[in-house]
């Protein structure tokens, strides 16, 4: 059985798969390829393509569509009607559609690609279907939900409106993790601990509102609490941007602000481990796995390894909405009776992978001048030790958020200025906001204190006091970094890059952020990359076999 599942409904990170005899196939997210950052209102469309490409299938193969939302409660963002509605699906007709609900995608997407007998099962979001945190047990292939939270108990959403009235932008709660570091937290949030679990009380929205408007109404209500604790936001200070067009803004924070954010951090961050304390007492397992895009604060994953309750700890690359279609097209399997073939996730890189043909006919197209090196790991290795910034594009592109080697810049971690260049010329960030390495699993000691495997970015370690001045681009004010361990059976031209440049400084670590640029989704084809490297200040673009330097 061949099943197309389905993101995005809910307005934002649209993408789509295909699960055959529940086995994932085929993984793509819309914003790679309609070019629009999360891909907001967008049909996951050029995903299905992509995925069709990838498993040598036709559209009319398909035997069912799974989504991972129910499209009544998000009638008024019309995402499924786009869908049936686009042109490229003209004429065809449409399998049988079904809906699974959302934290259920998300906790299955975690769960079957965990490899987990037995595992906790914790989501978080914003919300989906009128849902904002899902604890549920898995066990075999069954998922049995065991409490769930309504939406004026979204975490998502509190943090999120921190994030808000803190001027950090759309999508801006990775931002305030990164500014939570430099604050105390001294501030008490209405997010309160109880036996069954914790309370937010600020009550329910009523539940004949749209989707629209239940959120809406709730950040009113969070956001006149955030003015009457903490009074006037930060302000924004606008100016003209004669460069490259449209408007710049600096936010100043002061101390009162960053310990807003250490405050929220850590209000986040004991909830989370309380739950988690009540499923160990529960007796329910001693594996975890974490869901929803809550799943993305590091910090707190990484609380949880080091607490130790836990034997292991899995958190899927994808965990943000992208990746609940899986979850829909596998439980869409198993109630078809065609199990998911649970299995650890053996590899992050999905989609095409762009061969030396493919990318000289690209360069040849625009006329650039270029070399074929015939040791691109060492060539580029050597660039990074000059103190160069690099363009790296190979193979497949990673799933998620996070930038995992495929697509990537890189630079020297011993380098401040590296660090200094990136954030400010090429990704045009914030210059407290920190970033991260990749480092040879097998020399993960090296950096940092109790390290484990962690392929995904998605936990936070404290760097050995003894490294912290050889690699100063990728320790964050607090002492922590966000590691990538790679293992050359998982990614060997990164795994090999990572190692010729051990070689030349005697450091097994490479600095490591996506390749792109601000409000740009990270580069999907070689094209992306090309535009991506003229339209910024990195020095060499490593595409391939292929080495262009300015």
């Amino acid at each position: 059985m061949l099943i197309l599942g389905l993101s995005g409904g809910l307005g934002h990170d649209s993408a789509a798969c295909l699960v055959h005899d529940g086995v994932l196939v085929a993984y793509a997210e819309e914003e790679r390829f309609c070019r629009k950052k999360h891909a907001y209102g967008e049909p996951p469309v050029l995903s299905l393509l992509n995925c069709l490409s990838q498993a040598g299938v036709a559209f009319e193969d398909i035997d069912l569509i799974a989504l991972s939302w129910d499209p009544q409660k998000a009638e008024e963002l019309g995402i499924l009607e786009k869908f049936k509605k686009h042109p490229v699906l003209s004429g065809k007709k449409m399998p049988t559609i079904i809906s699974v609900s959302h934290h259920l995608c998300h906790a299955a997407s975690a769960y079957y690609l965990s490899g987990f007998d037995d595992a906790v099962i914790l989501v978080m979001d914003g919300q989906g279907d009128d849902i904002s945190t899902t604890v549920a047990y898995g066990k075999n292939e069954h998922i049995e939900v065991k409490q769930e939270y309504g939406i004026s108990q979204s975490l998502g959403f509190f943090y999120s409106i921190v994030s808000d009235y803190l001027q950090l932008g759309a999508s801006g709660e990775g931002k305030l993790m990164g500014l939570a570091s430099y604050g105390e937290s001294v501030y008490d949030f209405s997010v309160r601990l109880t036996e069954d679990g914790y309370e937010i009380p600020i009550g329910e929205p009523d539940s004949s509102l749209g989707l629209e408007d239940k959120y809406n109404k709730l950040t009113r209500i969070w956001m006149k609490e955030m003015y009457r604790k903490f009074g006037d936001p930060p302000k924004r200070i606008y100016s003209n941007n004669t460069l490259y067009g449209g408007l710049n803004y600096t936010v100043e924070y002061s101390k009162k602000h960053k310990d807003i954010a250490a405050s929220a951090q850590q209000a986040l961050e004991d909830t989370i481990v309380h739950l988690c304390q009540q499923t160990i007492r529960q007796g329910n397992s001693k594996n975890l796995v974490i869901g929803g895009g809550v799943a993305l604060n590091c910090t707190t994953n990484g609380r949880l390894e080091r607490l130790g309750i836990f034997d292991e700890i899995f958190v899927l690359p994808a965990t943000n909405d992208a990746g609940g279609c899986i979850g829909a097209a596998m439980i869409a399997s198993k109630e078809r009776s065609v199990l998911p073939v649970k299995g650890r996730l053996k590899t992050p890189y999905w989609g095409i992978s762009y061969d030396d043909n493919h990318i000289s006919e690209v360069l040849n197209k625009l006329g650039l001048k270029y070399n074929y090196s015939s040791d691109i790991c060492r060539q580029t290795a050597e660039l990074i030790d000059r103190g160069k910034v690099i363009g790296w594009f190979q193979g497949a592109a990673e799933m998620g958020p996070r930038a995992l080697g495929n697509r990537s810049i890189t630079a020297s971690p011993a380098s401040y200025d590296s660090y200094v260049k990136v954030n400010q010329k090429i990704k045009f960030r914030e210059s407290w906001r920190p970033l991260a390495p990749s480092i040879m699993d097998e020399h993960a000691d090296w950096l940092v204190e109790e390290a484990q495997y962690s392929p995904y970015m998605l936990k936070a370690y404290t760097v050995k006091e003894e490294r912290r001045q050889a690699v100063p681009a990728i320790v964050h004010v607090d002492g922590s970094t966000r590691p990538q361990t790679v293992r050359s059976e998982v990614n060997p031209v990164w795994h090999q890059l990572i190692a010729e440049h051990y070689k030349l400084s005697g450091i097994p670590l490479i600095m490591n952020t996506s390749l792109n640029t601000r409000g740009e989704p990270v580069c999907e084809t070689p094209y992306d990359a090309i535009k991506t490297f003229y339209t910024s200040a990195m020095d060499a673009l490593a595409v391939g076999n292929f080495l262009i330097e300015k």
